[in-house]
């Protein structure tokens, strides 16, 4: 198992950690009810382990981490600043060479396996939100890498912002 991409069958439900709630769920249902005939979708996903190196490859964790420390919740005004300069921050940070490849050859894998006509969904389950009480699901469905590797990053600004983001392929 990678640290950066996992494939779904690889992980179950105490993995929430490592790939979030509803991945660890995936992978939870794949391995318990495949085999009575339940149709479960495959796939991969990436890892906590993966955001933590994207965002330490582009400075960023020290970045968030100062802006954050002067943060009043309360203060709307300034929670709203905040939320969009992390935002752009990440909108405008580039993933890891190692990580792109990554992800481009479990792309390729599932595509030699379906087909190049099928469409994938991109689905947020950062770890962190599914240790809150509200929690956010998007799915953004895709049929390119490049989209894919799009997604990937809106899907890490989702659990910034709380907004929900819808990505096609036209």
């Amino acid at each position: 198992m990678s640290d950066c991409v996992v494939w779904l069958h690889d992980v179950g439900i105490t993995d929430v950690e490592t790939v979030g709630g509803k991945n660890a769920s995936l992978g939870e249902m794949i391995g318990t009810l495949s085999d009575k005939g339940v149709c479960v979708p495959g796939g991969f996903a990436t890892t906590a382990y993966a955001f933590n190196q994207f965002l330490e490859y582009n400075d960023l964790t020290n970045k968030i981490n100062s802006i954050l420390a002067d943060l009043n919740p309360e203060n709307i005004s300034q929670l709203t600043k905040t939320g969009a300069t992390i935002r752009g921050w990440v909108v405008d940070a580039e993933f890891p060479d190692s990580l792109l490849s990554e992800i481009s050859n479990y792309y390729s894998q599932l595509e030699t396996k379906l087909g190049s006509n099928a469409t994938f969904a991109v689905r947020s389950s950062a770890t962190a939100e599914d240790l809150e009480p509200s929690k956010i699901t998007v799915v953004l469905p895709v049929s390119y890498i490049a989209f894919a590797v799009i997604a990937l990053n809106c899907v890490s600004n989702i659990y910034i912002s709380k907004i929900a983001v819808l990505l096609t392929d036209g």
